[in-house]
């Protein structure tokens, strides 16, 4: 009976401790940054613009698409070349045999890139409220690059993914999904005409170019 009683003792003094330390475990990683806080950070611009060209380069890795596997895909899958051996790195597009197991590759990774872009795009909303003129100045130049960088990205995807325009009757088939914003990552965005989405690229391009902003990348 006494071990009981001690045991109780503890187990309360415990939960009064617990108690007591309310909000303690509420703390922010020391090493990362949450999102809202993130978009209306000024520091973070720069970095965030080169996060968005990281998306481009040359890299073969997980989040990077001008790699070696997208810059062999018009020539695997014309006649220039063949990639018939099953496992390597240019048989799928060689095949053009898509599934939701294999086509995790470009699409993947141009869509990772998008991600970033709209993100900067807003954070681009967030900081330009209240700006200073230079700053203004600095997030017009951004937000420019974002939507060049954007437009050039669903170009890649319909040129990969979709039909060729001219085979399109005039661009009624299908294209890719325009997503402008942040989706759920359970969401499903059905796919866009082809239309649509060459209106869309030419829109991004037009008003970053029309910005001005660029004059000084």
């Amino acid at each position: 009976m006494k071990r009981i009683i001690i045991g109780l003792v503890a187990s309360l003094g415990l939960v009064a401790s617990i108690s007591s330390c309310k909000g303690y475990f509420d703390t922010e990683p020391s090493n990362s940054t949450g999102t809202e806080k993130a978009l209306k950070e000024e520091s973070l611009l720069q970095p965030s613009l080169r996060g968005l060209y990281d998306g481009l380069q040359g890299g073969n890795s997980a989040t990077s698409y001008y790699a070696r596997t997208f810059t062999i895909m018009g020539d695997v899958r014309g006649d220039d070349m063949q990639c018939p051996t099953v496992g390597s790195r240019g048989n799928e597009y060689y095949k053009m045999d898509y599934t939701r197991d294999d086509i995790t590759g470009p699409w993947f990774k141009i869509y990772n890139t998008i991600r970033r872009a709209n993100r900067l795009l807003q954070m681009c909303e967030k900081l330009s409220q209240g700006a200073s003129a230079s700053l203004q100045k600095e997030i017009a130049n951004a937000k420019a690059q974002a939507q060049a960088v954007r437009a050039l990205c669903y170009f890649d995807l319909c040129r990969v993914y979709a039909t060729p325009y001219p085979y399109s009757n005039d661009g009624a088939s299908l294209g890719v999904p325009l997503i402008e914003g942040i989706p759920d990552n359970a969401a499903t965005p059905g796919r866009n005409s082809l239309k649509e989405c060459y209106d869309f690229i030419i829109k991004d391009l037009t008003e970053a170019i029309s910005s001005n902003a660029l004059e000084d990348t």
